[in-house]
This record gives structure tokens, sequence and C-alpha cells, in this order.
């Protein structure tokens, strides 16, 4: 799966968070030269946070839209 999302830095940049598996990759600086930035970590919360609403919509009988 591939994201986009903006920088921080430079309003009319964004960054490409390639998630494949427990792998995940971003195309900003930061995580070129640390491995790891907030790109990746926001990207993670999201999906986190969707899968436990699908959790949770499961468990009442509902369905949620992805």
């Amino acid at each position: 799966m591939r994201l986009r999302v903006p920088s921080m830095t430079y309003p009319d940049v964004r960054h490409t968070v390639e998630l494949q598996g427990s792998q995940v990759r971003c195309t900003c600086p930061g995580f070129y030269f640390k491995h790891k930035c907030w790109h990746v970590g926001v990207i993670r919360e999201l999906l986190e946070y969707r899968r436990m609403m699908r959790l949770q919509a499961s468990a009442l009988g509902g369905v949620v839209c992805s």
C-alpha cells in the first residue's frame, strides 16, 4: 500500500509512505537518515484506528465502510 503525505517543511511537497507487511518506508529525508519519521507514525496510527473501528463495528453487528 502506498500513501502520499504532505511535508511539514515544504507545503508543496508530498512524500510517499509505502507499507508492505511489517516493512514501512518513507521518501522523506528524515526517514532516509534516521529510519523513522512522523509520516510513518501517523500512517500507523491511522491504520490501527481503522482496524479498531472495524473490530468494534463487527462486534456490534454493523458494517464499517472502508
